[in-house]
């Protein structure tokens, strides 16, 4: 037999389409035959392999290479050397670069989704009103209360006792004296109930800052006028005084018992 029509015969042998007769003789040789049983199995191999259209293709190349350019094929070996690496370059998988009229499917591309940073809410800062100006000098050390002498003003500074009531016309009571070149033109005047002994015990005004103990920094010596059952007293004199809270004080001049408290203000002009 012929090396293609054995190779006929086992192709048509592995279809299932070689007659009873021809089986059983191609049987009973692949048992004596190692090398036929192997050109069988190489077969069956190939024609799992070749149920590719690609891989089929392929073979027909093959085929049509070793029939053009192959040794005779008087050679029984020849085309089964040619079929073995063929099934070799198969089995590694060399019909994976055979092109396709199909593009390969690729994963569509992955665009991270975008995230908004959240929207800030913009806060305002709440509205300033508008700085108030302070009252001129009125937050200074200066203008600072004495409580001691607070303590002693009574309605319009009035005092009742022994030595009599008195009223002051000027300064009124927390009064605003100018400050002119660094001067304060200081005038007292106002009247006295006393007995007919009051030219015996002369009165005294004295003038004294807010600072708590201090001593009295002017001391005036009034005049004195009868006037029916009162008199009148009255003194003025120019002062360097700086701006600040000032009181005085009426006294009698020998007990220094103070019988009127009265305040003012010195507010440069």
């Amino acid at each position: 037999m012929q090396p293609l029509d054995e190779q006929e015969l086992i192709e048509q042998y592995l279809a299932g389409e070689l007659p009873g007769d021809q089986t059983r003789e191609l049987e009973a040789r692949m048992a004596q035959d190692p090398a036929l049983r192997a050109r069988v199995e190489l077969g069956r191999q190939l024609q799992a392999e070749f149920s590719d259209p690609r891989k089929l293709a392929l073979r027909d190349i093959m085929a049509d290479i070793v029939q053009e350019n192959g040794p005779a094929q008087s050679t029984p070996d020849y085309r089964w050397w040619i079929l073995g690496i063929l099934a070799v370059l198969l089995t590694f998988g060399v019909w994976r670069f055979w092109p396709t009229s199909q593009e390969p499917e690729t994963a569509p591309k992955f665009t991270p989704p975008v995230i908004k940073a959240p929207e800030q809410e913009t806060t305002l800062p709440p509205a300033q009103a508008p700085a108030q100006e302070p009252i001129a000098k009125a937050d200074g050390p200066r203008f600072k209360p004495n409580p001691v002498f607070e303590a002693r003003l009574g309605n319009g500074g009035v005092r009742s006792g022994d030595g009599g009531e008195v009223n002051f016309q000027t300064p009124r009571l927390n009064a605003v004296l100018p400050l002119q070149n660094k001067s304060v033109a200081l005038s007292f005047k106002g009247q006295v109930s006393a007995g007919d002994d009051i030219q015996g015990t002369p009165l005294s005004i004295k003038v004294y800052n807010n600072q708590s103990g201090s001593k009295a920094l002017l001391e005036l010596k009034p005049g004195l006028t009868a006037n029916q059952d009162k008199w009148n007293f009255s003194a003025t004199q120019s002062a360097k005084l700086e701006p600040g809270v000032y009181y005085f004080t009426l006294e009698w001049t020998e007990t220094e018992e103070m019988i009127y408290v009265g305040k003012f203000r010195v507010e440069e002009k």
